[in-house]
């Protein structure tokens, strides 16, 4: 940030049209948000510059003393030209307005992007359900070819064999999936 740049913002009282100032958001009131937060950025930000600078100029005659009841009042004059120098900013929220006005602000929704995310989220889950039966599929087929003859004679043997060795797989990558959703719509 260059405080010359905010040095040169003039904003006097005029006014908005609102439309111009709704058309780049979803209504008014979320362009108030947001303008809102950034003109607490600014303000924080310009804040902290100026007690950064503040620390540059130490005083000189100051000092502790004992006695309470004198007072001893020093000019820095390195502090008085720097406040002055911030009084002559304009105000956080006229500088976020007129960023937002020459179109220098811009904002992403993070609900848009989670929700973006959820339905990406849920194609890829669909993917690896298929992609699961596929690979359960070809287990339970190398396990017929191993187990011919077990597979012939007892078919319910069979079964609980092939339970016992692959289903746990199954349930697993079914939880996490699920799991996956319910955050997501959760989050919504």
């Amino acid at each position: 940030m260059n405080l010359k740049k905010y040095k040169k913002i003039l904003f006097y009282t005029f006014s908005l049209d609102l439309k111009k100032i709704s058309n780049f958001g979803r209504s008014i009131y979320s362009v108030i948000n947001i303008l809102s937060k950034r003109s607490d950025h600014l303000d924080i930000y310009l804040k902290l510059l100026l007690n950064m600078k503040f620390k540059f100029f130490v005083d000189e005659n100051s000092y502790e003393e004992e006695d309470d009841k004198f007072e001893e009042f020093v000019i820095n004059e390195g502090k008085i030209k720097l406040s002055k120098t911030f009084e002559k900013i304009s105000k956080p929220t006229s500088i976020a307005i007129i960023e937002y006005l020459k179109n220098e602000l811009y904002f992403i929704s993070l609900k848009k992007i989670i929700y973006k995310n959820f339905f990406i989220k849920v194609y890829i889950n669909k993917l690896l359900k298929k992609l699961i039966k596929k690979l359960l599929k070809k287990d339970k087929k190398e396990f017929q070819k191993k187990n011919k003859n077990l597979y012939k004679n007892n078919y319910i043997e069979f079964i609980k064999l092939y339970k016992k060795n692959y289903k746990k797989k199954n349930i697993f990558f079914k939880k996490k999936l699920i799991f996956d959703k319910i955050y997501y719509k959760n989050i919504i």
